[in-house]
């Protein structure tokens, strides 16, 4: 029985294989028989590969975890939240960094609980799921992408480009564009994981598809049920302690923001929401700001807090010493002109000093009581000091451009740039209207210093017009500044000045001219 047994197995061997001999030169086997072997030989591996449950299913090894990290302690004189989220460093991919900034146990993050508590955490996230995400299923529903919007979250923009925004819709087409880092590169990871995130996203994603289709359409009621869920969940995380401080709540704040510029209104909505924005911000504290997320979330308010600052007559809380380490810390490098470069944050520095001289210059001249006249003499003095500082950088930046022309390099970093220059000249232009106010008869030569950076403004923005379509809405912010300075320099050159009584004939500007300049900025007083 075993011998037959075993002629059974040779004879099927045989019929299998056409055996090779490798010891005869030249023989090469049949292209037929190449394939037979292949197929045998891989026909174990094949059926245990299909045993096993993952058949067919790819990338499931793309993610994998490594354990090589111990966490930070957190600060205990912190919030709960706030001090969780700052335990975890810097990571470099955003799927990475927006899974460490989520607590597990509000959102349902996966992350292992036993790595936590063992003072460990994962590099990598572990995927939640191995199929197509959420968000991915979202974007083919709606057919565009939250990424596209990035150009709305840059720090150049602000009340003006929001009003022409709001006045000519057709131009989001133009403007939409995924090349530029933002937070909104970071929603995909966090979809799948915060309802919050789910609620705000898909409202936004349905207003922007109306506004990219051939026929841009006002709000449908479908659009206005998503936002009224969006709210309702962004109410729900704000009045929750433990979520308040939570990266992700100040995402679903600014997503929400865009939407209301998608609505193309008037701007009241969206100064509520950036004003929400720049409240969680401060909340958060400075030590809120470790992880590319939340640097991210950080850098997309930049521009709108400088902004809403000055208009306001408020000081910036970015100009004092603790936050002016987290605005230092955004910098880095690759980027020569980026607004996380050195060059653009050391600006951003001075930046955020103007407007508290403003408001205390407008709390000097608006005054109906007694001026000392030592407030003023310092006031003038850290104008002076300030005004040094941006005409170093100004220094810098010409060193810099000096062997670089519009010819010689590529259209988006040219933009970047020359929007650079503009940022500086603008506040050139303030600290020139804050000493002339100040001090007008020893500082006539500041209004003509005005009336030079204004006019460079204007060119600056009609160059920009014929860059693109962006560079012209980033320009409207600083065109507004040089069109209120324009306007206003007859009024500048032939008013009365305003007695001091400190005995040495000391003068202001009339607090009716001041107040004109401040009225055509937009800007309150009181």
């Amino acid at each position: 029985m075993e011998t037959q047994s075993a002629t059974f197995k040779e004879h099927y061997a045989l019929q299998t294989f056409e055996w090779i001999d490798q010891s005869r030169d030249g023989h090469v086997p049949k292209g037929a028989t190449r394939r037979a072997i292949r197929r045998h030989a891989m026909r174990s591996a094949g059926t245990a590969r299909k045993q096993g449950g993952v058949y067919g299913k790819t990338n499931l090894r793309q993610e994998p975890v490594f354990v090589d990290e111990v966490i930070d302690q957190p600060n205990s004189s912190l919030p709960r939240s706030q001090s969780q989220s700052q335990s975890w460093s810097s990571l470099p991919s955003p799927e990475q960094d927006a899974g460490n900034s989520m607590r597990s146990d509000t959102y349902r993050y996966g992350i292992n609980d036993t790595f936590q508590a063992a003072g460990f955490r994962p590099s990598t996230p572990i995927p939640a799921s191995l199929s197509s995400t959420g968000y991915q299923l979202l974007k083919q529903e709606y057919g565009v992408d939250l990424a596209r919007l990035a150009t709305l979250a840059e720090v150049h923009f602000g009340r003006a480009t929001c009003r022409i925004l709001s006045q000519q819709p057709s131009i989001l087409k133009f403007i939409c564009s995924d090349d530029t880092i933002s937070y909104l590169r970071y929603v995909p990871a966090l979809y799948d994981h915060c309802a919050l995130i789910q609620a705000v996203t898909r409202c936004t994603l349905a207003r922007m598809q109306q506004c990219l289709s051939p026929s841009p359409t006002a709000l449908s009621a479908s659009v206005l049920k998503h936002y009224e869920k969006a709210l309702q969940r962004l109410q729900q995380a704000l009045n929750d302690p433990a979520c308040l401080y939570e990266p992700v709540v100040l995402c679903a704040t600014q997503i929400l923001a865009l939407f209301e510029l998608l609505n193309f209104s008037e701007n009241g909505a969206w100064i509520r929401h950036v004003a929400g924005a720049a409240r969680l911000i401060e909340l958060r504290g400075p030590q809120g700001y470790r992880t590319e997320f939340e640097k991210a979330l950080f850098m997309a308010q930049a521009g709108p807090l400088f902004s809403e600052s000055l208009l306001n007559n408020e000081a910036c809380f970015l100009e004092r010493p603790e936050w002016q380490v987290v605005v230092k810390s955004m910098a880095i490098g690759g980027d020569k002109f980026g607004s996380r470069s050195q060059l653009s944050i050391s600006l951003w520095m001075m930046k955020y000093r103007v407007p508290g001289l403003m408001r205390r210059t407008t709390e000097l001249v608006c005054s109906d009581k007694h001026v000392d006249p030592c407030d003023v003499e310092r006031l003038l003095q850290e104008a002076r000091d300030l005004r040094k500082r941006f005409q170093e950088w100004r220094f810098t930046y010409d060193c810099i451009m000096e062997n670089r022309t519009r010819q010689t390099m590529r259209s988006c970093e040219y933009n970047k740039a020359r929007n650079l220059l503009a940022v500086c000249v603008t506040d050139l232009v303030l600290m020139a209207r804050i000493i002339f106010a100040l001090d007008p008869v020893n500082s006539s030569e500041m209004e003509d210093e005005a009336q030079a950076m204004g006019g460079l403004i204007v060119a600056l923005e009609q160059e920009a017009a014929t860059i693109s379509v962006t560079a012209a809405l980033f320009m409207t912010q600083k065109l507004a500044v040089a069109q209120a300075i324009m306007a206003t320099e007859h009024d500048w050159r032939k008013a009365t000045w305003q007695q001091i009584t400190d005995g040495r004939g000391r003068k202001m500007i009339d607090r009716q001219v001041f107040e004109r300049w401040c009225t055509l900025l937009g800007r309150k007083t009181t």
